[in-house]
């Protein structure tokens, strides 16, 4: 046996770096198998423990859920099973995305607090948040204006957010200052400097539906092509519009009212 190999053998009380840079000491055996190995314990410097094969060790495959992995920042935490499988992960990692650089375009007077860089803490606490509703997540959404500060700095935390409906959330929303963008009710429907485009996310895809001069337009643009997209009351008042205008309603829409 090569001297590397014997090197390797020897895991337990030795420390290694996994492929991120992340320290960690091997323990004794846990008694445990995977696929016929046997599991060595796994304490990595930030506190988060697992159990790893030796080949594991030896490739350095070996994720630390205890450091910041995630847009270097995030912290995972292993406090909650499965974390990229639950409901509120797209969540998390969309409050990320709007504060840190470089997606920050419209959000560059707003941060995260410090527990909420942690997942399992964000879980916790969003779990306990005023509003908060397993069985409609799919129409809620995260607010941070109807009890943070009126003005200055905003901030995601346990004490300035709550959950609303899609337009309670756009009735505490804050004029985006920087753009000037104009006010519009609508889920979907985006201002572009000249335009309003309709733009959707299903099922992670995204459909580009085309640019209009009016929010209406776009609005009855993404009904029509896609029917389940607005809840009840979002289509209720995309219908009180079009009869304020006294637009007649294309047969296709009609259907639906």
């Amino acid at each position: 046996m090569s001297t590397s190999r014997q090197r390797w053998t020897r895991y337990p009380g030795t420390r290694h770096k996994n492929m991120d840079g992340y320290k960690y000491r091997v323990g004794n055996r846990t008694g445990n198998y995977h696929y016929g190995k046997p599991l060595y314990e796994i304490v990595f410097d930030s506190g988060y423990v697992t159990e790893m094969t030796g080949q594991d060790i030896w490739r350095g495959q070996i994720k630390d859920w205890g450091s910041p992995s995630i847009m270097g920042v995030g912290i995972v935490g292993w406090l909650v099973p499965n974390p990229t499988k639950h409901p509120l992960w797209s969540r998390w990692l969309g409050v990320l995305r709007r504060c840190l650089p470089p997606h920050s375009r419209c959000y560059e007077d707003v941060t995260v607090c410090d527990r909420w860089l942690r997942f399992d803490l964000f879980v916790h606490d969003l779990e306990r948040l005023d509003g908060y509703d397993p069985a409609r997540l799919g129409e809620l959404q995260l607010d941070k204006d109807k009890l943070g500060p009126k003005a200055g700095p905003r901030v995601y935390s346990p004490e300035t957010c709550s959950w609303l409906t899609g337009p309670e959330n756009v009735a505490y929303r804050r004029p985006n200052r920087r753009t000037n963008a104009p006010h519009c009710p609508y889920r979907g429907v985006h201002w572009t400097e000249c335009c309003w485009l309709a733009r959707v996310q299903i099922k992670g895809e995204k459909s580009f539906l085309g640019c209009f001069k009016v929010p209406l337009e776009a609005a009855r643009r993404i009904l029509a092509v896609f029917p389940d997209y607005y809840y009840a009351h979002e289509v209720e008042l995309i219908r009180q519009a079009i009869l304020a205008e006294g637009r007649r309603m294309p047969e296709s829409l009609a259907a639906g009212f």
